[in-house]
């Protein structure tokens, strides 16, 4: 029954991805001496879902709907998600030791090919890091021993972020993951380009290297891009990204 349930949920997840236009969302992580608040927008066209807890020390084996060896592992740490697609299948979420994953769309995502490492699917690697890691650093590690399989169908990347405020984006590009932390993430924030496009982009705006003016007033939120470059502004001065940032439901441009 369980597996049936895996399949289902998985199918349904697969249904809602292809009839949507696109996956369009914004995330940050800001920081100062007292505080870290990690934000984001969900533009998506299903609003709902379900708010769930997930215990520590609970066996697991990820289900896979094609034929490569499934990732198993005993959860370290719990933590609240928040669910769309059923049990086990986190949009995002935090876990007990103040490690917050989120996900986006990103068109140029090219998972791994099949390895000595067990396979997971996108929304399963969500759940792996919430249940075993507590630091980005844990979750670069995660690397040499899980993959994302490439049969699997929706392209994610991710903005994590731990306890400590350091911050993390993963992002799987020609078949390898990529992993900008430290001195290689100047700007704590993703929205559905890769992190190094969006880094060349904003050099053409002022206070980023370059002359135009951001324009608060007449910026695209449907252009990825653009809401970098907003939230990338913004990061230095107030808190009004997400409601600069959140877009109509209209048709989405990334």
């Amino acid at each position: 029954m369980k597996r049936n349930l895996s399949f289902l949920a998985t199918i349904l997840f697969l249904v809602t991805l292809y009839i949507q236009q696109a996956f369009c969302c914004s995330t940050f992580c800001l920081k100062d001496s007292n505080n870290i608040i990690y934000g984001r927008s969900y533009d998506w066209d299903i609003g709902y879902g379900y708010l769930m807890t997930n215990l520590r020390n609970i066996n697991k084996t990820r289900y896979l709907p094609y034929d490569e060896t499934p990732a198993s592992w005993i959860s370290k740490y719990g933590s609240v998600t928040f669910n769309q697609y059923g049990k086990e299948y986190p949009i995002g979420g935090i876990n007990e030791t103040g490690l917050v994953v989120e996900v986006m769309m990103l068109r140029d995502i090219q998972y791994p090919n099949q390895d000595e490492r067990t396979a997971i699917d996108e929304l399963g690697w969500v759940q792996y890091q919430l249940d075993n890691s507590a630091s980005i650093k844990d979750v670069i590690e995660s690397d040499k021993k899980i993959r994302i399989s490439n049969k699997t169908f929706a392209k994610l990347h991710f903005l994590i972020s731990d306890i400590s405020g350091e911050t993390l984006v993963v992002e799987f590009l020609n078949g390898k993951a990529s992993f900008y932390y430290d001195e290689n993430l100047p700007l704590p924030c993703l929205t559905n380009n890769t992190y190094y496009s969006s880094l060349i982009y904003l050099k053409k705006y002022s206070g980023f290297g370059g002359e135009v003016p951001i324009d608060y007033q007449n910026h695209s939120s449907n252009n990825s891009l653009e809401r970098f470059a907003i939230i990338s502004d913004m990061l230095n001065i107030n808190f009004k990204i997400i409601t600069q940032v959140s877009i109509p439901r209209t048709k989405i441009i990334l």
